[in-house]
């Protein structure tokens, strides 16, 4: 398991409170599945149904993923290009800093801590894990009694 892989695994078990352990083990599965251990998907179980992450290695300074121009360039587009139409993933993550970062489609944002760089009908918003997880599977209290 790749270091991006097992901070994804991490965050996801904090957002949705369950076992560390248990998110990885359900992406070793699945890497297992997959014949590779630096698959570039995995698959998790969310409450609100099946998560499918892309996790690239490619990366882009922050000043470069404010302007669509500068991320076209980039081989971190195209791996989102990749993952989302090709392999059909809700958030792609990558490293930016140090920091893990998560990439979605949008055409708008309107949450709290990310980016929306767009061009046209196309384009994406980059923002923390644990931001692009809140925005994306929100925790109800519901939920959570």
């Amino acid at each position: 398991m790749t270091r991006e892989q097992n901070d994804l695994c991490t965050a996801v078990s904090q957002h949705f409170r369950i076992k560390r352990s248990e998110v990885i083990e359900e992406a070793n599965n699945y890497l297992e599945e997959a014949g590779t251990p630096e698959h570039p998907v995995i698959e998790l179980t969310a409450p609100s149904g099946v998560m499918r992450v892309g996790i690239t290695k490619n990366s882009i300074t922050l000043g470069k993923m404010l302007f669509f121009k500068s991320l076209e360039q980039s081989d971190l587009y195209s791996d989102l290009k990749d993952l989302f139409v090709n392999q059909l993933v809700d958030i792609v993550c990558f490293r930016s800093g140090g920091a893990l970062l998560a990439a979605h489609q949008a055409t708008d944002y309107n949450g709290v801590g990310g980016v929306l760089v767009k061009q046209r009908s196309e384009g994406y918003v980059f923002e923390p894990i644990k931001t692009a997880l809140n925005y994306l599977y929100p925790q109800y209290l519901e939920e959570m009694l």
